[in-house]
């Protein structure tokens, strides 16, 4: 029995590797705040980049609905968004899970404390 080789896919997050380049600035811009701490978590959060999956998945799905055509702006703010919503998903956990570490560095929590960061974000 003769197997066909397996279909060689692109890889996706090279495939929007340019449109997911001004992400994390972008971010930065949509958190800042005249508070002090409050900015310096969500600073410390966003340098600790992840694979940024969620983003890459709307972009593609953007692209993919518009025939192959680059994200637009609307939808770009959609993947930062995502972003967003994953990353305080992520540091709410941390808080629950009373982790001392976030991808290989001190949890922002531990760094910022509970209190500070609940009662500023309100």
């Amino acid at each position: 029995m003769n197997t066909p080789a397996p279909v060689q896919l692109p890889d996706p997050f090279v495939l929007v590797k340019s449109q997911l380049r001004p992400l994390d600035a972008s971010i930065k811009e949509l958190v800042g705040t005249d508070h002090p701490v409050l900015s310096a978590a969500a600073h410390h959060f966003f340098e600790l980049a992840g694979k940024r999956f969620r983003p890459t998945l709307v972009i593609l799905a953007a692209s993919a609905a518009a025939g192959g055509e680059p994200a637009q702006a609307s939808q770009r703010r959609l993947a930062e968004i995502t972003e967003m919503i994953h990353a305080a998903s992520l540091l709410h956990d941390d808080v629950i899970d009373l982790a001392d570490t976030r991808r290989g560095t001190k949890a922002a929590h531990k760094i910022y404390g509970n209190k500070a960061r609940a009662s500023r974000a309100l």
